[in-house]
């Protein structure tokens, strides 16, 4: 239970340290936004295909797989569907939204993939489930950087943008002892609640930090991407080795 805590600490307290880095060096990191978002891209991309869609068909038979192939469609439309009803959680987007209607939007984003952190220790190896967690801390920190750009480009006063982004960080958490609890008492389901979380961080990659990537060049993006995955795959090995 110790190492839950910590890694939902170390998840949600990612979203934080990224708010106060983008907050003390936004206009310099403004310039670097989408090579930002395309290495951890890669990060998150590596930490959702090895740490939990792999986990969620190993071993499985035609049912199992079939199974997790509907986790992983589930994950990604709920999010596409929260998308529809909140406003777009864009790491490029303008001034013009409210600025509380965005701290819900981003907390909602963020509750998924703290679950993700959560059932990861579900599957009984808790190098995988750190390996998830570390992944989507390194994936918090530039997503923290980035994501308090629009509110102070729309006048939010510093603390009060600052405070909306910690409630990122907040739902992280939540979603960790969330995940953790659900895949405890839902053992049956857990190759499917696997997915589905990997599923939803698929959908954040590609449907919302690969497009923002793009001024950055498709090539660039792409070789930025690929490093991110290698070095969270060079992370995995690191965690895994005894």
């Amino acid at each position: 239970m110790n190492t839950v805590l910590l890694c939902a600490l170390g998840v949600g307290g990612a979203t934080v340290i990224g708010s106060l880095i983008g907050f003390l060096f936004r206009t310099a990191l403004e310039r670097h936004t989408g090579k930002i978002l395309s290495l951890a891209a890669g990060i998150m991309l590596c930490a959702a295909v090895t740490n939990l869609i792999a986990p969620s068909v190993e071993g499985a038979d035609a049912i199992g797989i079939t199974l997790a192939a509907l986790g992983i469609f589930v994950g990604a439309v709920t999010l596409y569907c929260s998308e529809r009803v909140l406003p777009s959680v864009s790491y490029t987007e303008g001034n013009t939204r409210s600025a509380i209607l965005f701290a819900i939007a981003m907390a909602i984003h963020n509750l998924p993939e703290g679950m993700a952190a959560g059932l990861g220790f579900g599957t009984g190896d808790i190098s995988d489930a750190i390996a998830v967690a570390v992944g989507i801390a390194l994936h918090n920190i530039p997503e923290g950087m980035i994501a308090i750009f629009p509110m102070l480009s729309a006048g939010i006063k510093p603390l009060r943008a600052f405070l909306f982004a910690l409630s990122g960080g907040v739902a992280e958490v939540i979603g960790t002892f969330l995940g953790h609890f659900s895949a405890g008492l839902a053992k049956p389901i857990l190759p499917f609640a696997l997915a589905f979380a990997g599923g939803t961080m698929l959908y954040v990659v590609f449907a919302e930090m690969v497009p923002d990537s793009q001024p950055s060049g498709r090539r660039r993006v792409a070789f930025l991407v690929i490093f991110g995955y290698l070095l969270m795959l060079s992370a995995n090995a690191l965690i895994s080795s005894p």
